[in-house]
């Protein structure tokens, strides 16, 4: 059998629901190995305790740690997650929640030779890097963030611009932008699967899945940070290729990524098989 990749998942789980479905997805992909997950943005605090009380629904006992809840330039978001709703303060929540710095559990697993899959806002991977520079040349990243060609600003770049322009600036990631990630939405019959399963963690992420609708209007979810996971351990579900691009910091564009001559130069992918991802996921997360 071939051997697993071994990820840990770095992650601002509460707001959009992907990326609960990224994390069981992780979770039960068989050419991934989860070792560990971090929780960056704001309330990392209610963000840890939705992974543990996720990851205890699938009998996982995996160590979550609270990274930083600033950016970089120390700004501090004070909404709450909409899934917080779903908490209730049983000890399932905090079972896997360990006394560490996301931070230097990212140091930690870097070191281990584990891939990094960043589906937040790349605080936590920049701070690892300003505080531990040695480990740059050995991390393996993919990341879902930036936008290169519908003129506009990533939400994930957008919540922390020098984080990612950072990142960018140091090391060469995999970087899954919405050019492709807009293209795989979350079939209406996987939502209804999932809501009649009498599995415990279905019944959860039905329950995240509706605070996510009522608070956002919406009805299906785009699989952004799930075919990140997937680009993780299928890369051959998509074609790539080298870019150069600019974080803006300032202006009206801050938060655009923009291709350019002189920017740092990254991977990403152009074209993604999304029938096969889709089939993928869909197989995977029943």
């Amino acid at each position: 059998m071939p051997r697993r990749i071994p990820i840990l998942i770095d992650t601002d789980i509460g707001d959009d629901i992907d990326d609960a479905l990224a994390l069981m997805f992780a979770s039960k992909l068989n050419e991934l190995e989860l070792k560990a997950v971090t929780t960056v943005y704001g309330d990392v605090s209610s963000r840890a305790k939705l992974t543990s009380k996720l990851l205890s629904t699938m009998n996982l006992k995996k160590p979550v740690a609270l990274g930083s809840m600033y950016t970089l330039l120390g700004v501090k978001p004070s909404t709450v997650p909409c899934q917080a709703s779903v908490l209730n303060g049983n000890e399932e929540e905090i079972r896997n929640i360990v006394d560490t710095e996301g931070w230097r559990l990212i140091a930690y697993e870097v070191e281990a030779g584990s891939t990094i899959v960043s589906i937040g806002p790349m605080t936590n991977v920049a701070l690892t890097f300003l505080l531990y520079p040695d480990k740059l040349s050995r991390c393996r990243l993919i990341s879902m963030g930036g936008c290169l060609y519908l003129d506009k600003a990533e939400y994930n770049v957008r919540c922390d611009p020098e984080a990612t322009y950072n990142v960018l600036s140091n090391i060469k990631p995999i970087l899954v932008t919405l050019d492709v990630t807009l293209r795989c939405m979350m079939p209406t019959d996987l939502t209804e699967k999932i809501k009649s399963s009498l599995k415990p963690e279905h019944r959860l992420l039905s329950r995240m899945l509706e605070a996510w609708r009522r608070s956002t209007g919406r009805v299906n979810p785009i699989l952004h940070d799930p075919l990140t996971v997937a680009l993780a351990a299928k890369p051959n579900l998509a074609r790539y290729r080298e870019v150069e691009v600019k974080v803006e910091l300032e202006g009206a564009r801050r938060g655009c990524t923009i291709e350019c001559s002189g920017g740092s130069r990254i991977k990403v992918p152009i074209d993604v098989d999304v029938d096969g991802f889709i089939e993928l996921f869909s197989e995977t997360i029943l």
